[in-house]
């Protein structure tokens, strides 16, 4: 009997074609990236006339991959940078600010403020009511790297794993007056499929 699994073909197929990204770029426009993983911090309360709010995203993300090199027996580390959208939401679910930010590496961090002076509408409020939300695929793009004997590839996928952070501060002074790393997971979750395998007599 001869096992075949359609999963593992196309997860070789992916693997072939990914790419590693190296260059770390920033950007305040809004994309047409999709991302998978969505997460808010709740609810908390912002002075925006005396308080700065930032949102920070730290990749926390551990190397997935070394392998010896088919010629030298030497050894090839990967670093997997991770890209996320940052932004902040009022309590009636309306984006009063984002950004997208690229390539984050291993071990650093991204972050995007909120002051008074972003607000596309003035207000006079002494309390404003928002959230910080950081947006991120769980699996990107990994290389391909080395080998074992000139026949053997090693094949490696890269993950993005994303630690937010949600903190308000004095904007006169700089201390910080709130912070929380308690997220939850908002809007709809991504599970993987089983890989079945079919039996061929």
């Amino acid at each position: 009997m001869k096992y075949h699994s359609m999963g593992t073909i196309a997860l070789l197929a992916l693997l072939i074609s990914a790419g590693l990204a190296t260059a770390q770029t920033t950007t305040t426009t809004t994309s047409t990236t999709t991302f998978e993983t969505t997460l808010t911090t709740g609810i908390v309360g912002w002075a925006p006339a005396t308080q700065t709010a930032q949102v920070n995203a730290l990749n926390v993300t551990t190397v997935v991959a070394v392998a010896a090199t088919s010629s030298t027996g030497t050894t090839a580390t990967t670093t997997t940078t991770c890209t996320v959208e940052l932004e902040f939401v009022d309590a009636q679910n309306n984006v009063l600010k984002s950004a997208q930010v690229s390539n984050i590496a291993q071990g650093t961090a991204a972050s995007l403020t909120l002051k008074l002076a972003d607000l596309s509408t003035a207000t006079n409020a002494l309390r404003v009511s928002i959230r910080a939300v950081v947006k991120y695929n769980p699996f990107v793009s990994g290389p391909i790297i080395g080998g074992i004997g000139p026949t053997i590839p090693v094949s490696s996928t890269s993950t993005c794993s994303v630690m937010p952070t949600l903190e308000l501060f004095d904007t006169a002074t700089g201390a910080t007056q709130t912070f929380t790393s308690e997220t939850r997971v908002s809007g709809s979750a991504v599970v993987p499929l089983l890989i079945s395998s079919t039996v061929v007599n």
